[in-house]
């Protein structure tokens, strides 16, 4: 099992867009769990062409490769993502887990609290497809 974290009433602010790093927010990956509730979350954005920025990233999976345990990673579970404010990142919820499997028990509630331009971004790159980008309803 992996860690479970609590994230919740934080401002989260990412350098703008910038050619040296993929910067994330808020990153749940490789057998975590927890939640990411009523954050603020901005500023994310790679300008490079290898992957994208996330405001939240919910990661993992074989896909990835082996963990530094040596065994594969681990499929993420048990996480809630509500509440939050996303603005100005390459992609604003990003559940990126390997072969379009969503993990069991993933919760995203979205309430209207974003900017529609971080749910569209789109690279043709097959490395960097997303296995779910959330929409607002």
């Amino acid at each position: 099992m992996g860690s479970n974290a609590v994230v919740s009433d934080n401002i989260v602010t990412g350098q703008g867009p910038v050619p040296y790093i993929a910067q994330n927010g808020i990153q749940f990956g490789y057998g975590s769990s927890g939640s990411a509730m009523k954050n603020t979350v901005t500023g994310n954005s790679y300008t490079g062409t290898s992957t994208d920025s996330g405001g939240i990233i919910v990661v993992g999976g074989a896909y990835y490769g082996s963990c530094p345990d040596g065994n594969p990673c681990a499929y993420t579970t048990g996480v809630q993502i509500v509440q939050n404010k996303v603005a100005n990142n390459d992609i604003g919820v990003w559940l990126r887990l390997s072969n379009c499997r969503l993990s069991a028990g993933l919760i995203v509630i979205v309430r209207r609290a974003m900017a529609s331009a971080s749910w569209t971004r789109e690279r043709s790159s097959a490395s960097s497809a997303a296995c779910g980008r959330v929409s607002d309803p």
